[in-house]
């Protein structure tokens, strides 16, 4: 999980440069009956245009210039993610910035003495 986290933000740094703001909230939702911890990252750089945001979980797809990464890093959170119960949601406005919303389970099927919620 610290990767995906890891991921997440290290693009959100990429994003803003020295001049913008990164912001990471923590909360809890309940999605179809079922409680989910969620850490929301978002970024204040330049958004990722709609026509992009429909490819960023596509391995090796990336909308970075520089040579840093091989679009790898949120096809393997996203994966990560899904393997633990869990799933990622983007919201982005070109010009306005990105925000990812990580979404942990708060109980795991098969916990001892845990009812999952919704069951």
């Amino acid at each position: 999980m610290r990767e995906v986290v890891v991921n997440i933000v290290s693009n959100a740094l990429d994003a803003i440069g020295h001049d913008g703001t990164l912001t990471v909230s923590t909360g809890e939702e309940r999605v179809d009956g079922i409680s989910f911890v969620t850490v929301r990252i978002s970024d204040t750089g330049g958004g990722i245009p709609q026509d992009k945001l429909d490819k960023i979980f596509e391995p090796f797809f990336t909308t970075k210039v520089s040579t840093r990464g091989i679009g790898l890093g949120l096809s393997i959170s996203k994966r990560i993610m899904e393997e633990h119960g869990g799933f990622i949601k983007v919201e982005s406005t070109v010009g306005a910035g990105t925000t990812f919303t990580l979404y942990f389970p708060k109980y795991r099927s098969g916990d001892p003495g845990v009812t999952p919620v919704g069951s």
